[in-house]
């Protein structure tokens, strides 16, 4: 009786309702036999299988990525029970690409296609392409044996039976607004045979001394030091090397003697790219080619007279004390201290320099005596630009120019009287459990100084409040108590807020007098209005962990990844660390680590349980209500393996699946007793917890849960089960 009920439950989770069969590649969406579905996450979950709008004949998939799309939103091509291929992706040593016809609405944009395998997600290898034609369609080849930066490598031995597209990857929604792709046609790629160019490197050394023999360094081969030597064979101070190498974008710079010495290249001239912070050249792959020969440290050869423009830069210093010179540093001197430094000729306080630029765009600043002491300037004031963190004059060279002079720290002259405007700060601290003395406002106004704009609560009803003159601009703060002694842990993509460099702060722009309102500590709204706080309990299974530690902890967008802020605790000695946070709704980034810092997870991109920004892959949850997140294994989205009965339907039934108004489950005799049934939304969130019934079927209600994954979780003192449903309505 078991194998007759296994196999007609068998046939309503593969062979459907409809009599449809499990996909496989090639992928058209026009064969009627084949089961196709598309599921958007992350800010594309408008996609639909539809009619190509170019051909009503032709059925495709449509993808709308919104305005507040995610830097990851994409789009699973799957079925209907989200099982992705009925066969693994045939990938072997030399048949390790993808085609997919595309249709974007512009040119130039990173295509992400990802496989997987749908039964272990941390099985995955993904890859970029870019799009070369806008309102068109097009063939894009993803060759998966190039896979993307900072993604694991293809693994021919595992089973990749799952494919994800994300259009524009890594670009916000709010950067582009609502964009609309297509796609139709994923195929295995023909044999792959990588394409490989001899480029030509050539720098002209002459004039400069002290070194031995240049490299060339690069994306290309890992800025390895000494292992792409020049060679200089006519004795003409001009050194070469040919490297072959794939089509791609790279960058790269020349050194000497290995690491020795290096170029130290102007940020902004024709030839370079500036990528956190450093300046290298670049080169795009796409046939054979022979450099022109550049001089060290240029863009141009050696005997190339290059155009410069005479810039003259003023700074009054009157009011200024304790200098004995100004300088001035930027992009175009390396911020080199005191090379260029300042006269007054005539002693009224007025300091100036002229020096000569090429064309360009470029960032600057005043200092004294090399970095004695440097301007503050105040970020969004209309001279300044912010970058990394670094607020700086900003400056384009077109022609010679005399700029205007400007008072220290200042983007006006000293005798001019700049317009402000009062700004009221209220912030409602009712809510706040911490004790505290004095609440304070800190902000790019003030050089967030801590302590120096106090607030007062004159009334008593805990609302506390500032009134501050700004100039015109934007800004960034947030609220503070006794000097910084505790601040707001404001949530990223809240809509007062602003997230930049991995600091989250509220934002205002000021054009007139203003009147902020009320707002709740943390939060945007007042407190009666507030969404929260409430208690999420994180848990992690430390249990197969191999390494040495003390405490765990949590650190994540919420706390600022304070450290040891938010130990945790193992109150029962089950190895199982837990801590409850209280957190008001919206979405937050977290990972686990121990020992403030010491240790942390390494979790892997693109796993179901986690999201990458900039680089950095965290955990993330959404918080709506009080939660009780699952206990995870150490970097891991899913509970610690355990010896028992797992993913196995002798263990227990769990239909249908996907679910729409109900979820039934149905446990086998071994499993009736003092077994507890909790479901979780991928995120962890606990949002169905009971007793099993004693007859051993038990309903779970799922018409106002929100679609998409979950994990069923059945467990007693001596088996476990977990399973994975998909909740459409």
């Amino acid at each position: 009786m078991k194998k007759i009920l296994l196999s007609i439950s068998a046939c309503l989770f593969v062979c459907h309702v409809f009599g449809q069969v499990q996909m496989n590649l090639p992928v058209t969406f026009d064969d009627p036999t084949f089961d196709y579905s598309v599921v958007g996450f992350g800010g594309s979950e408008a996609s639909t299988i539809e009619a190509d709008p170019t051909d009503a004949t032709n059925m495709v998939a449509k993808v709308i990525k919104s305005a507040s799309a995610q830097t990851w939103a994409g789009t699973t091509l799957t079925n209907t029970n989200n099982e992705g291929f009925s066969a693994a992706i045939p990938f072997d040593a030399t048949h390790t690409t993808i085609t997919v016809r595309v249709w974007s609405p512009d040119a130039g944009i990173p295509v992400r296609l990802k496989v997987e395998d749908w039964m272990d997600n941390t099985h995955s290898v993904e890859t970029d392409a870019y799009t070369t034609l806008a309102g068109e369609w097009e063939t894009l080849t993803f060759n998966f044996a190039n896979e993307g930066a900072g993604t694991a490598a293809i693994n021919l031995s595992y089973y990749y039976n799952k494919a994800s597209i994300f259009f524009n990857y890594n670009v916000a929604g709010e950067i582009t607004g609502e964009k609309t792709y297509y796609f139709d046609d994923v195929m295995m790629g023909g044999e792959t045979i990588a394409q490989v160019y001899d480029v030509t490197f050539s720098v002209d050394m002459n004039g400069q001394t002290g070194f031995t023999t240049p490299a060339v360094n690069g994306t290309f081969n890992g800025w390895c030091g000494a292992c792409i030597e020049m060679t200089d064979t006519d004795g003409n101070g001009v050194w070469e090397v040919t490297v072959p190498l794939e089509a791609g974008s790279y960058e790269y710079k020349f050194t000497t003697d290995g690491w020795n010495d290096q170029e130290y290249l102007t940020e902004g001239i024709p030839c370079t790219v500036t990528n956190n912070g450093f300046t290298n050249r670049s080169l795009t792959v796409a046939d054979n080619a022979v450099l022109p020969t550049v001089c060290w440290e240029s863009c141009n050869a050696c005997d190339v007279v290059v155009s410069t423009y005479n810039v003259t830069f003023s700074v009054d210093m009157n009011g200024q004390t304790g200098f004995t010179t100004p300088a001035l540093n930027g992009t175009f001197n390396g911020w080199c201290g005191a090379c260029i430094e300042m006269t007054d000729t005539d002693g009224n306080g007025v300091w100036e320099v002229t020096v000569p630029l090429e064309a360009g765009s470029y960032e600057y600043k005043f200092t004294t005596d090399g970095w004695n002491d440097q301007e503050y300037l105040t970020e969004g004031i209309p001279c300044t630009v912010t970058n990394n963190g670094f607020t700086n004059r900003s400056l384009t060279v077109a022609d010679n120019a005399v700029l205007p002079t400007v008072c220290w720290e200042s983007c006006n002259a000293c005798d001019v009287v700049v317009s402000t405007y009062d700004v009221i700060f209220r912030v409602d601290m009712s809510n706040v459990t911490d004790a505290f003395i004095t609440p304070e406002v800190n902000g790019t106004f003030n050089g967030w100084c801590g302590g120096c704009a106090p607030m007062s609560d004159t009334d008593g009803d805990n609302i506390w409040e500032l009134t501050i003159a700004l100039e015109p601009g934007t800004y960034e703060f947030k609220y503070a108590y006794d000097a910084w002694a505790g601040q707001e842990s404001l949530v990223p993509g809240l809509p007062c807020t602003i997230t930049a460099s991995g600091f989250t702060n509220r934002l205002i722009e000021v054009s007139s007098d203003l009147d902020l309102g009320v707002v709740c500590w943390a939060a945007c709204t007042s407190c009666e209005n507030a969404n929260g706080p409430y208690d999420v309990t994180f848990k992690v299974d430390m249990s197969q962990y191999s390494g040495t530690y003390t405490t765990p902890e949590v650190n994540g967008t919420f706390n600022n990844w304070c450290g040891n802020c938010a130990p945790m605790t193992d109150t029962d000695g089950d190895n199982i660390w837990e801590i409850t946070i209280p957190l008001y709704g919206g979405e937050y980034n977290y990972k686990f680590s121990y020992d403030a810092w010491t240790g942390q997870e390494a979790l892997t991109d693109g796993s179901a349980c986690t999201t990458t920004i900039d680089g950095f892959t965290n955990r993330y949850v959404m918080v709506e209500a009080a939660t009780e997140l699952t206990a995870v294994c150490w970097e891991s989205c899913e509970a610690c393996s355990v010896s028992v009965a797992e993913n196995t339907l002798e263990s227990a039934l769990v239909y249908p699946n996907p679910a729409n108004n109900e979820l039934t489950i149905q446990l086998p005799a071994t499993m009736h007793q003092s077994t507890e049934v909790r479901l979780y939304a991928i995120t962890g969130q606990l949002v169905y917890q009971a007793n099993a019934t004693s007859n051993g079927v038990q309903i779970i209600p799922t018409a106002n849960l929100s679609e998409g994954m979950y994990e069923v979780q059945i467990s007693n003192a001596n088996h476990t089960f977990r399973n994975k449903v998909m909740i459409q309505h």
